[in-house]
């Protein structure tokens, strides 16, 4: 009967161990199947996105799919509108201003003309008082130059006006001239690092807006 027994303990001694040899490497398997499984739908990692700077329309695209690239290569080119430049803008406050200094030229060019007149007058009514000496030569010095400065006033408003005139007619000219209502500036989208270019979402001709994906990148080993 020990005999016996002791038999029995050995066979379930070895039946245990294989038992166990055989288990073992069916959990590895069925483990490693699981992480698989959770892992199929999972993102690639280190991928890099280009996102649009800025809202507009494509105008090249300078890459492929499959390409590779270097960091500060130009992926696309972006035509962004921008509003009209500020010197279209105030062609109307330009004729504005200068009708308005035309304007004061023209009211103090009629006091001017008049201060002309007076001094002239007077110096006429002094001349013949100095050559008979009863006047002296200052009197008629001071009423030339009385009349000196009122010429070289009249002269400066005269100038002021006639400016003034030229650059009425020439903002009416631009006001007349139709120019572009927006500009258009040129945005290049550079590559941030050295890589591969695994999809490219950006084709010409299409509009995009600002944050919206470009390319995906995967960076270089």
């Amino acid at each position: 009967m020990m005999m016996s027994s002791s038999r029995s303990n050995t066979f379930l001694n070895s039946a245990g161990r294989a038992l166990i040899f055989f288990i073992l490497p069916l959990l590895a398997l069925l483990s490693g199947a699981s992480c698989r499984s959770s892992d199929k739908g999972a993102p690639p990692s280190g991928l890099v996105v280009v996102n649009a700077p800025a809202s507009g329309e494509v105008r090249r695209v300078l890459v492929n799919e499959g390409s590779p690239v270097n960091e500060g290569a130009v992926l696309v080119e972006i035509a962004v509108q921008s509003s009209a430049p500020a010197g279209q803008q105030d062609r109307g406050d330009e004729g504005a201003g200068a009708r308005a200094a035309l304007e004061a030229a023209r009211r103090e060019m009629s006091e001017a003309e008049a201060e002309v007149n007076r001094a002239a007058v007077e110096a006429q009514r002094i001349e013949p008082l100095v050559q008979s000496g009863a006047a002296p030569q200052s009197q008629l010095d001071a009423a030339r130059a009385q009349y000196q400065q009122a010429q070289e006033r009249l002269d400066r408003l005269r100038n002021a006006a006639q400016s003034a005139q030229n650059l009425i007619v020439s903002a009416e000219g631009r006001r007349r001239t139709p120019g572009p209502a927006t500009a258009e500036e040129i945005v290049e989208v550079r590559v941030p690092v050295s890589g591969t270019v695994r999809v490219l979402r950006a084709r010409e001709g299409q509009r995009i807006i600002a944050g919206q994906p470009l390319a995906t990148l995967s960076p270089a080993r």
